[in-house]
């Protein structure tokens, strides 16, 4: 699966991991960008 991520999208998936813990986030993040 090929998925192209906004930044809205990023924003959102950001934020649901935020719920999780912020580290984790940032780790998600880097793995997208």
């Amino acid at each position: 699966m090929n998925i192209k991520i906004s930044e809205d999208t990023a924003a959102l998936l950001i934020m649901a991991l935020n719920n999780k813990g912020k580290s984790a986030a940032r780790v998600a993040v880097q793995g997208f960008g």
